[in-house]
């Protein structure tokens, strides 16, 4: 089960200006019917907002595999701009790729920042399966005075562009099946 979320792209393409990344805890419920922004958490390492210029954003795209397509064709992206901001902050984020989506194109996810201790608890009562725990997501919006959504591709081929503010938020999940 993934816990990262991923969002749909905003379309316009970025050639200069600056994207805001924030790194987050407590602002993200991921529950069976989505995720949900609640907007009452706190910054996760003790520093604000994190203001990072788009033609500045690191592109080497280190996290596709080798034989696998960048569906931005080298164009920077919301991933691109968390790890340039993290590598700003001194933190290690850690990602994965998803070569077989259960939806949607193949891409990559932001699984961890600084090796941060998640919380993942399973249980099956009367033949239903729970699962809760902690896990990051990645919630974005065009502007500072908009709430946040949540992205349904992965990160990596979601563009950026001028005035974005993405949050890289540690947040709760809780499902069952």
């Amino acid at each position: 089960m993934m816990l990262v979320s991923t969002f749909a792209s905003l379309s316009a393409s970025a050639t200069g200006g600056t994207v805001t990344v924030y790194f987050t805890q407590g602002n993200t419920q991921g529950t069976n019917n989505g995720e949900v922004w609640l907007g009452t958490g706190s910054n996760l390492f003790g520093f604000g907002a994190t203001v990072v210029e788009i033609d500045e954003i690191d592109l080497s795209k280190d996290y596709i595999p080798v034989g696998e397509t960048d569906l931005l064709n080298g164009e920077p992206s919301v991933l691109d701009a968390i790890l340039t901001a993290a590598t700003v902050r001194y933190l290690d984020v850690q990602t994965g790729w998803d070569a077989y989506p259960w939806q949607g194109d193949p891409g990559a996810y932001l699984s961890n920042v600084n090796n941060m201790t998640l919380e993942a608890y399973y249980d099956e009562i009367d033949g239903v399966n729970y699962a809760w725990g902690t896990g990051f997501y990645v919630a974005v919006a065009p502007d500072s005075s908009s709430t946040p959504g949540f992205p349904t591709e992965y990160v990596s081929n979601v563009a950026v562009y001028d005035g974005m503010v993405i949050y890289v938020d540690l947040g709760t999940y809780s499902y069952s099946w």
